[in-house]
């Protein structure tokens, strides 16, 4: 209905500008050059008016989008933020050659996590044992993130509850590596755009590789 009454209005703005135009033609005796130069304006102005009454239905429709469609658009935002904040905390957590790196880990997540998560010794926790030594370093341990797949709930109050299958490689020293596939849940806060909770669910497959490029 907008577009058609900017459309109707429009038109009427052209009819009249030509009208004027005619009528100052014949009154004033303009040359060709004149002319010209009249209408060389006259479709800018025309060009002008047409962009702002464009943009000016763009906004209004924008304005005046259904709930659904801005829920629709909400949940694939989220779903989007989601799998990549969960990409890249995952990355973090699941990487690993030494006890250094190992180590820094809950650093480098704090983009990505909450303090609840960086806390929980299961996640990123610190390998130095009791008598000195790092547990990583001493048994040769590795560990490289692959991917993650994500499924989003629904959105609310800007949280969304996620299910997440992380893909991973392990190895021991010199021997041959392991393909490890979890099960993770956890709670993504849209403000922060970190997770705020993160609970390992069950281990899907720990199996070596087999004619794979790894």
């Amino acid at each position: 209905m907008i577009y058609k009454i900017l459309k109707y209005f429009t038109a009427s703005l052209t009819l009249a500008s030509a009208l004027v135009f005619c009528f100052l033609v014949g009154k004033t005796g303009y040359n060709q050059f004149q002319i010209n130069q009249t209408a060389k304006r006259y479709n800018l102005t025309k060009t002008i008016k047409e962009l702002h009454y464009t943009t000016i239905l763009s906004q209004q429709l924008l304005t005046n989008q259904t709930w659904q469609t801005r829920s629709n658009v909400l949940q694939v935002t989220a779903q989007h933020d989601a799998d990549y904040t969960a990409n890249q905390l995952l990355k973090i957590m699941l990487t690993y050659d030494d006890s250094s790196s190992y180590n820094i880990r809950g650093e480098k997540a704090k983009v990505y996590a909450e303090q609840s998560i960086l806390s929980n010794p299961d996640f990123f926790g610190n390998d130095k044992q009791k008598d000195g030594s790092h547990l990583i370093n001493a048994q040769r341990l590795h560990s490289k993130f692959l991917n993650a797949t994500t499924s989003i709930d629904f959105v609310n109050n800007d949280l969304c509850n996620v299910l997440i299958k992380s893909t991973s490689k392990h190895w021991t020293g010199t021997q041959s590596a392991k393909k490890l596939v979890v099960l993770y849940a956890g709670t993504y806060n849209l403000t922060t755009q970190k997770f705020q909770q993160l609970i390992y669910i069950n281990t899907l497959s720990d199996q070596p590789f087999t004619n794979q490029t790894i």
